[in-house]
């Protein structure tokens, strides 16, 4: 799991292979240092990241930065961010209206290299195979047009819930409603699951993650930081809900 901090250090959690879902890390890494007084970091100008795999090699980022430039490191691993390549040019006009990334497969090909993408209009926008075609529009799928509703998607995340032939799409709404999008792909959101409904305690959820994080078998583990500091763990989430919370930070 990569974390971006506040103070702009970036750290890398190393996947643990114990069973055990209290213990999901067995090492921390730290990939980027905070600024010095007076100096700055690349990482502060970080909106969001999301995990992909390129193949080749360690799994890798994709970053939308502030500024509206997208960048691909295709592998990430405990001595930094390498095979870095630019998606999107700085300044551009397009890529400042998105407002949540996510990364997943979502094609046929077998990488998690297929880019999903939220815009402040309420479009949601698939780009596939992102390594080989980028975010071309000739490339985009528009998988949901113009609307109301999914601005208040607050935060999305690829994961492994139902056994699709692609992976599903886990979204946080702003009222704390926590829904599942089995098996999206080119063809657009194949049905909409409830794990958490309106007004939850997830309105207090900071940040979201889906991974393989017990045991490393598959990608059905959340990992929910809240409001106040502590993380939670919510192992084999799956169309039934998120069952067990596990408390892995206080």
């Amino acid at each position: 799991m990569i974390v971006r901090w506040n103070d702009a250090e970036v750290t890398l959690y190393q996947g643990s292979d114990d069973k055990d879902p209290r213990h999901p890390f067995s090492a921390e890494y730290r990939l980027a240092e905070p600024p010095k007084a007076g100096k700055t970091s690349i990482w502060q100008y970080a909106k969001q990241i999301t995990g992909a795999s390129f193949g080749g090699g360690t799994d890798g980022l994709v970053v939308r930065w502030g500024d509206g430039e997208l960048t691909q490191y295709t592998h990430v691993d405990a001595k930094g961010f390498h095979g870095e390549k630019q998606l999107a040019k700085a300044k551009n006009t397009v890529w400042p209206h998105a407002t949540q990334i996510a990364v997943g497969r979502y094609s046929a090909d077998q990488q998690r290299d297929d880019l999903l993408v939220t815009w402040d209009d309420g479009r949601v926008t698939l780009h596939p195979e992102i390594d080989t075609n980028g975010v071309a529009d000739k490339a985009q799928k528009v998988l949901v047009n113009k609307n109301t509703t999914w601005p208040h998607a607050t935060q999305i995340s690829a994961g492994e819930f139902t056994g699709k032939k692609t992976m599903d799409l886990l979204v946080r709404w702003s009222d704390g409603e926590a829904t599942i999008y089995p098996g999206v792909d080119a063809a657009g959101l194949q049905g909409e699951i409830n794990v958490r409904p309106e007004k939850s305690y997830w309105t207090n959820a900071t940040v979201m993650s889906a991974g393989a994080f017990v045991a490393n078998d598959r990608a059905d583990d959340v990992i929910v930081r809240w409001a106040k500091g502590p993380v939670s763990l919510y192992p084999q989430v799956d169309a039934a809900g998120t069952h067990q919370e596990i408390k892995i930070v206080e």
